[in-house]
């Protein structure tokens, strides 16, 4: 079978990127040939891409048009299916360097997507309404969308409208969880197909004898590292010892900075700034507790799972589908998005019952095992071949 990928960007940055990555491997493994087509612009670690077109930059006064239509990216992949001709194309985030438009090539094309984020109904992406408290945003584009973005309301009320037109030429959609497969099939995008993320598991590593903390992310307002800051003095007034090593980086990270000031917690917490994939795992061995913080409904949560592998409780949001990997008291704890107290009185719980942490975190081990990518790469072999094998008849 000849698969060929489609992705914004060819270098591995976030979550989204990296198990792209992780699925090509395991398709490989199994005799597959896999090819990933993406722009040139690569943001993080060495490119992945197989075939590239010319991509642009964001601050391109055009950018606003390329969203809609790509010519670079349409031309050069008109070319590349003659050429490759391929027996599936699988859709990741196509919503900026790619475009959406190129789905009018791949009308006689078996076309899977994976739902990787919330571009195609949503138009600030992150489904958080307008309002100061910022609760998750359960209603199709409408008037929220207007005081959420204002006149630029428009422009994306017209690209949503492309994007479900052209969403009938994608054979089927594979969701995350079953939270984003419900809000997706709410707005009228099917057929889709929950599969859960399939992770690379990392060797469990036995905890070492301190209290460290990990968040690792994207240092962005949805991603609510402020209140794992503002949970720390909390936490500091019952275990002076603990640490917080915050790994990421991204247009809050000045603010956070500042905020660790104000809260006096410079020896407390460390930012340590984007690192290599790669560098991830010894990140999540040197913690005892990883902590995922999102406020907005995060479609799966890669973080959490991974560390999970390693053997570390996870302290997580009740948000997205982070419940359907974190089970409450089993795994780690739930808490509330946007409660300092909650997470601080978890953390606390866990710190001081060295036992039950190392419990939980065996538990966790065990449990990030049905997210093997093996698995998750057997389940997207049966999606490949049953949409191949309708085009047949």
């Amino acid at each position: 079978m000849k698969i060929l990928m489609i992705c914004d960007y060819g270098s591995k940055y976030g979550g989204d990127l990296t198990y792209i990555v992780n699925l090509k491997e395991g398709l490989e493994k199994k005799g597959f040939v896999v090819k990933i087509f993406s722009s040139d612009t690569h943001m993080g670690e060495k490119k992945f891409s197989d075939y590239e077109f010319k991509g642009f930059s964001e601050t391109s006064i055009f950018k606003g048009l390329y969203y809609i239509f790509n010519p670079f990216s349409y031309l050069k992949l008109n070319k590349l299916l003659k050429e490759f001709k391929p027996d599936i194309i699988h859709l990741h985030n196509i919503f900026y360097q790619v475009s959406f438009s190129i789905l009018l090539l791949l009308k006689n094309t078996p076309t899977v997507m994976t739902i990787h984020s919330y571009e195609l109904i949503c138009p600030n992406v992150i489904m958080l309404s307008p309002s100061k408290s910022r609760n998750i945003c359960k209603t199709v584009i409408g008037r929220n969308c207007r005081k959420c973005i204002g006149i630029k309301y428009y422009y994306h009320k017209f690209r949503l409208a492309i994007y479900k037109r052209l969403s009938r030429n994608v054979d089927t959609f594979i969701s995350n969880s079953k939270y984003t497969q419900d809000i997706i099939e709410k707005c009228g995008i099917k057929p889709v197909q929950k599969i859960y993320c399939g992770i690379k598991l990392f060797k469990y590593s036995k905890m070492e004898k301190s209290d460290n903390l990990l968040f690792a992310g994207r240092l962005a307002k949805e991603k609510g590292a402020e209140y794992l800051i503002k949970a720390m003095p909390l936490i500091i007034k019952k275990i002076s010892t603990v640490h917080l090593d915050i790994v990421g980086d991204g247009d809050e990270k000045h603010r956070l900075e500042i905020l660790t000031k104000e809260l006096n917690l410079e020896n407390n917490v460390t930012f340590i700034g984007s690192i290599l994939y790669s560098e991830v795992e010894k990140y999540y061995k040197k913690a005892n507790i990883v902590i995922v913080t999102s406020v907005w409904p995060e479609p799966f949560g890669l973080i959490g799972s991974e560390a999970m592998s390693v053997g570390r409780p996870v302290i997580g949001t009740k948000v997205g589908g982070i419940p359907e990997w974190l089970e409450d008291g089993e795994t780690g704890y739930l808490v509330e998005p946007g409660d300092p107290k909650q997470i601080a009185e978890n953390v606390i719980k866990l710190l001081s019952d060295r036992k039950l942490m190392e419990k939980i975190g065996r538990n966790a081990m065990e449990k990030a095992k049905r997210f093997n990518i093996k698995k998750h790469v057997e389940e997207i072999e049966k999606v490949y071949k049953n949409v191949i094998e309708k085009y047949k008849t």
